[in-house]
């Protein structure tokens, strides 16, 4: 019944708008109103445009020296209905290259979640690890933060590391974080990259990778200097120390990660960013339109939830800037889209002055400039993990680009309904180790 109402909700915002874009063309204000739209998109379109460039222009810094594996790590892994992919992140993370006595990983799994438990025993004990261990979560354990916070408690080390239950870290990726922590002591935390690899598993794969490539490579290191670092969901390094000044993860918001991230930057807390691709850990994208449309709902009504809890207005002016900037991309997403595909009727069917149809399409060049960036995206990443793909899905990357818009749209639309009804249930995202089957068939 609930989740009947949240697409029930999300249709009659769809309406609305449809209603609203066959009135508006006849209506007086339609100037105006197309003036004050384009005036945002010029703004997300450049900053977009922007952050997305950043890494060709931007030079990583120099190679850090390898240092003394010194700091200890305690790795937290949230599972839930994860059977099937659990068992090879417990193998990965048994054969991390570094002491085994510098690191702990606690698998928290819902007390009630039997297979999942099942497939992280038989791992553990297949890997002869004695450094790894399940954590049974009874309670209101429904949601990521909820485990987080039981696992701070448990925590022995002095650094949380934080993995999902699919997740593929690279074997050196300890030391990597050791040697940065070393070299940079003032960042209390640290962000490593993750990239989504089964670029040939859908129609819509390679355009969630190419996101996911440019928000790593380039869009964080370009907010990391104006000061803002919305963390990723995964592969984030803290100290255990900076809890006792946060507080803990904020277990009624969907996006725990950008939240800690945001109140990181309020305390001022230097976040690092480790820019080194080949150490990326390795994810899937969703399998199918309607797990796209669930996990992109879920990080829309965090960043939602993050406005209204109004954290960020302790920023700077210009930090505040960006914030916002980031945390309202599921609205600018709307707008782009609704540009793209109904700007042309309404230059046609509207009566509005030619130089206002003009203005109104130079957005547009973001959007080719970004498709072209799109497909160099596509080819570093390939390139970078050593996977076949064929001229034809550049193609097809390309001629997916608005449906996979509309897909983004849907889904905030959920968000906005869920929102509305109050509902802040975990909508979780089924995972099928499509990234793995991809890499056995290279490495074969």
């Amino acid at each position: 019944m609930r989740q009947t109402l949240q697409y029930l909700t999300g249709s009659l915002f769809a309406i609305a708008i449809l209603l609203f874009i066959f009135v508006v063309p006849s209506h007086t204000s339609l100037p105006i109103f197309i003036l004050f739209i384009t005036l945002f998109l010029l703004i997300q379109g450049y900053l977009a445009t922007r952050s997305m460039l950043f890494g060709f222009n931007h030079r990583p810094a120099a190679s850090i020296p390898p240092h003394a594996a010194t700091r200890s790590f305690t790795l937290i892994v949230p599972a839930r209905d994860e059977s099937e992919v659990i068992g090879h992140t417990i193998n990965t993370l048994s054969a991390l290259e570094y002491p085994r006595d510098l690191y702990e990983v606690l698998v928290m799994i819902r007390a009630d979640d039997f297979a999942t438990i099942a497939a992280a025993s038989r791992a553990i004990s297949d890997s002869g690890a004695d450094n790894i261990k399940v954590v049974q979560v009874d309670g209101d354990a429904n949601n990521k933060s909820y485990s987080l916070n039981i696992a701070l408690h448990v925590a022995k080390h002095e650094i949380i590391g934080i993995f999902d239950a699919e997740d593929e870290p690279h074997q050196t990726i300890l030391q990597r974080v050791n040697d940065f922590m070393l070299a940079h002591p003032d960042s209390l935390a640290v962000q490593a990259p993750v990239h989504l690899v089964n670029l040939n598993s859908s129609w819509f794969s390679s355009l969630s990778a190419i996101e996911y490539y440019y928000w790593f490579t380039s869009s964080l290191p370009f907010f990391a200097t104006k000061n803002i670092v919305p963390l990723g969901g995964n592969t984030i390094f803290t100290k255990k120390e900076i809890y006792q000044k946060l507080g803990i993860y904020d277990e009624s918001c969907l996006t725990e990660d950008a939240d800690l991230g945001i109140r990181l930057a309020v305390q001022n807390i230097k976040v690092g960013i480790i820019e080194d691709l080949s150490i990326a850990t390795l994810e899937e994208s969703p399998t199918n339109e309607l797990e796209v449309i669930r996990q992109r709902a879920r990080w829309d009504q965090g960043f939602f939830q993050i406005i209204e809890k109004s954290d960020w207005t302790g920023l700077s002016k210009n930090q505040k800037f960006y914030a916002l900037y980031i945390l309202t991309q599921p609205i600018f997403r709307h707008l782009s889209f609704l540009n793209m595909v109904f700007a042309p009727l309404l230059a046609v069917y509207g009566t509005i002055p030619f130089w206002i149809v003009f203005v109104s399409f130079i957005p547009g060049y973001f959007l080719i400039l970004q498709l072209g960036l799109y497909l160099l995206g596509l080819s570093a990443l390939a390139k970078q993990h050593q996977i076949n793909i064929s001229p034809w899905r550049y193609v097809t990357t390309l001629l997916a680009f608005i449906p996979y818009q509309a897909l983004l749209t849907l889904a905030t639309l959920r968000a906005m309904g869920k929102m509305i009804i109050g509902d802040n249930s975990w909508d979780k995202t089924d995972h099928s180790n499509s990234h793995r089957k991809g890499l056995a068939i290279l490495n074969s």
